[in-house]
């Protein structure tokens, strides 16, 4: 029987899309999470490709590490660029199976939270947990660029869910799982030593928890993350750390008030990324006074949820305190997953009007991919156009084009420079030639002198471009030719990349 709703001042078409939601919500809610799954792949993958005329920058830089297949590269560890390569091999070097692979690990992201969300307290708290996540900043804008942040939100959240099914049923398959996971999450990003305090921390806050560190579980999961964690070990030492000492240039060691700041803008900006849920969530006449502060009959698992959703920002502000190394906002990319439960579980008993909820949150859910397709878009016409609205296979070709004018046709084996106009040359040129990043060979070690002099390299440069060869590269002189590629967007800018043609060898 299809429950009556509170009435909702609007117009008729829209209260009835209200309640046809809030009645799926209520009878069908594994159907309305499959739903959001699909709905949310479709559009977040529409959006890039139908807008985006460039690949986005971490792309072409995953793809420029991926395709020398590395245990480690100078800025992270390997396995985005794994997936971004292996994405695009599959369909013959076309960039747009990186925008499925984000989506897929959003859904990834999705899952856990749902089934932990269902065990909390039924599949609406779970379904109504997907939701507020499908608002937070990090489940949306950026997803289209598939990176280390939107690589790791899936493996947060499996191996949160991972690590209490293995504490709940004391099955030793749930740990080794639990620890493969582990293995990758350090493999993606080695920010997961903040997850990994979370979850000790969210173990030992209960007593299950603490009665797993009796057992052999805990310890067959370590083991087996570190043997699958050796290799990139391995390639660390004898890269002297080069990825952290990356972070630690990110980070920075900001002195005296300046920490401060740094401190109140990274924990302002991860609220102002939850402003939109929590703008829906009012709207929909949440009775503050009526929240239970125990929701949970399982004390256990509402205590690990809190720990969950809490402990990787405390322990991240506590960190930067301790050290005095500075914080990037966007490094908090998969730590608000556990906070949508902890609001599903609060707010779900007491929200007065979920027609109303629901209906603001499909608008807002549909909006936002049209939103960001706009703005690009639209940045054509501004001052200085985003680098996704850049006519990216024109530029490559262009470049590509004063190298074999200048070469007799050689072959383009190498492009060199900053990881930009460099990375674009290795994503979207044809022949699809080695990075040297930064034309650094400590960075790029799959290049080497006698190969630069034998093959040759195409120097390329973004920043700048037409004040001549920048003086780092002077060094790798002389060159052939000296020149820049533009093209002119509708509005004021251009688009610009200075280029010097290094001839190979005899040419």
């Amino acid at each position: 029987m299809r429950r009556r709703y509170p009435y909702i001042p609007i117009g008729f078409p829209v209260k009835r899309l209200a309640d046809n939601l809030a009645h799926a919500f209520d009878q069908r809610p594994e159907s309305f999470f499959l739903v959001v799954l699909a709905v949310q792949a479709v559009l977040w993958f529409l959006a890039p490709v139908l807008t985006y005329s460039n690949a986005p920058v971490d792309i072409v830089e995953n793809l420029a590490w991926g395709r020398e297949w590395q245990l480690g590269y100078a800025s992270h560890p390997p396995l985005q660029a794994w997936l971004s390569m292996g994405a695009v091999w599959l369909a013959g070097n076309a960039i747009w199976p990186i925008f499925v692979l984000s989506q897929i690990a959003m859904a990834l992201t999705y899952l856990p939270l749902y089934l932990l969300g269902r065990e909390a307290g039924g599949a609406r708290v779970g379904l109504f947990a997907v939701l507020i996540f499908s608002l937070v900043f990090y489940a949306n804008w950026p997803t289209p660029e598939f990176n280390a942040n939107v690589l790791q939100m899936p493996i947060w959240a499996f191996a949160t869910w991972e690590l209490w099914r293995a504490i709940k049923t004391e099955r030793l398959i749930w740990w080794l799982t639990f620890g493969f996971t582990c293995a990758l999450a350090a493999y993606a990003k080695y920010s997961a030593v903040i997850l990994f305090a979370a979850l000790f921390l969210a173990s030992v806050a209960i007593p299950e928890g603490r009665r797993a560190y009796r057992t052999v579980g805990p310890y067959l999961a370590v083991a087996l993350a570190l043997a699958l964690l050796v290799p990139h070990l391995w390639w660390l030492w004898s890269a002297d750390f080069l990825p952290i000492r990356y972070v630690e240039d990110r980070a920075g060691r900001p002195e005296g008030f300046d920490r401060i700041t740094r401190l109140l803008s990274f924990s302002g900006a991860q609220i102002l990324d939850h402003l939109l849920p929590a703008v829906v969530l009012l709207a929909s006449g949440i009775g503050f006074r009526s929240i239970n502060r125990q929701p949970l009959a399982d004390r256990s698992l509402w205590r690990f949820i809190l720990v969950m959703a809490f402990a990787p920002y405390a322990v991240t502000l506590l960190f930067a305190l301790l050290s005095g190394y500075g914080l990037r906002d966007m490094w908090a990319a998969p730590m608000p997953i556990w906070i949508s439960l902890v609001a599903a579980i609060l707010f779900l008993p007491v929200v007065r009007r979920l027609p109303g909820f629901l209906f603001t949150w499909a608008v807002a859910f549909a909006l936002l991919p049209v939103l960001l397709g706009v703005v690009t878009v639209a940045s054509r016409d501004f001052p200085h156009p985003l680098w996704a609205a850049w006519p990216g296979s024109a530029m490559a070709d262009a470049l590509g084009a004063a190298w074999k004018q200048n070469t007799g046709g050689a072959p383009l084996r190498i492009a060199a420079g900053d990881r930009l106009s460099a990375g674009l040359m290795g994503a979207l040129y044809p022949e699809h030639p080695h990075v040297m990043t930064r034309a650094d060979f400590r960075l790029s070690p799959w290049i080497t002198p006698e190969e630069l002099e034998r093959d040759g390299a195409l120097f390329v440069w973004y920043y700048n471009p037409f004040d001549g060869v920048p003086p780092e590269y002077t060094k790798f002189g002389p060159f052939k030719a000296i020149g820049t590629v533009q093209i002119r967007f509708p509005g004021p800018d251009s688009a610009a990349i200075g280029w010097a043609v290094k001839a190979p060898a005899g040419r």
